[in-house]
């Protein structure tokens, strides 16, 4: 395969990336408006229910899933150093996809650790302290971040750096 037909699977590639992490995104926020927003906003209108709680509990639902993925696009689109539109969305995707799998897995490990300081605090500091895993994947993406913009004079791309390995 000649250099020009390499250059050109590859730009087809990072474009089929990009797309596939904007159609993601979409539809994260599509379910997120459904499922969260949608039920936990209807409680607001109810008389019953303390709203400053209800819209707590809103707020971090939706800083939990959104935040992770639109700071890490941000870092990696910002991380990057080539005059390339295409290399600077490929790797802010990539930084979103990583953020979202990262996110995900802190969730799941929450330890009960975690859920006993919690549960001595009142609700916006238990709500404070629940954002762990938003801190947490931000700080791992940043030092990656980091680490691609000062081994980015090579213009490697996320993928070819080999801490994201």
């Amino acid at each position: 395969m000649t250099n020009m037909k390499k250059h050109k699977h590859i730009n087809k590639i990072k474009r089929t990336t990009i797309l596939f992490g904007y159609v993601l995104f979409g539809l994260s926020l599509v379910s997120l408006t459904l499922y969260t927003v949608i039920p936990f906003g209807s409680l607001l209108f109810t008389p019953a229910v303390q709203h400053f709680n209800i819209a707590i509990i809103l707020g971090s639902l939706v800083a939990g899933a959104l935040l992770p993925t639109l700071l890490a696009y941000i870092l990696g689109d910002k991380s990057t150093r080539t005059k390339s539109k295409l290399d600077h969305h490929f790797n802010g995707v990539l930084f979103a996809i990583t953020a979202y799998w990262l996110s995900n897995l802190f969730v799941i490990v929450n330890s009960d650790f975690v859920r006993d300081i919690q549960n001595n605090f009142p609700l916006p500091i238990a709500t404070i302290i629940n954002a762990w895993p938003i801190f947490a994947v931000v700080l791992i993406l940043a030092v990656t971040a980091i680490i691609l913009s000062k081994n980015n004079n090579k213009r490697i791309t996320l993928l070819e750096l080999r801490p994201y390995r």
